[in-house]
């Protein structure tokens, strides 16, 4: 996940949302491709897609704290992922059943370095 901020005096494209998000995305997408091969050896098997939102938000602390919202949402979502590959490849468990193993979770925080000392 990646996020933009724009100050509030910005006036990129007269402020329409709909020109700041497809002119990010599209940048961001092809910046990514071109930039690949200097951070990967691994060649691209499928082209990445990235989706694109504009928020406003009234006051610089609503601001922070989105962004750390969005931190913490993308941390568990790692989190999450790491387990849930780790029980597939590791633990040979079933897409499905690593689903159900981590369905219901409260805290993968916790379980984290359990699940990722599987043999």
């Amino acid at each position: 996940e990646y996020s933009f901020i724009f100050k509030r005096s910005s006036t990129l494209y007269g402020r329409r949302s709909c020109k700041i998000i497809s002119t990010v995305c599209s940048m961001f997408t092809s910046h990514y491709l071109f930039n690949w091969n200097k951070h990967f050896k691994d060649p691209l098997i499928y082209p990445p897609s990235f989706d694109a939102r504009v928020v406003l938000y009234p006051t610089v602390r609503d601001v922070r704290n989105y962004f750390n919202w969005r931190q913490a949402d993308c941390h568990i979502n790692n989190l999450y992922n790491t387990c849930f590959w780790e029980l597939v490849q590791k633990g040979n468990l079933s897409n499905s059943e690593a689903e159900k193993r981590l369905n219901g979770t409260f805290s993968l925080i916790r379980m984290k370095s359990s699940f990722l000392s599987l043999e």
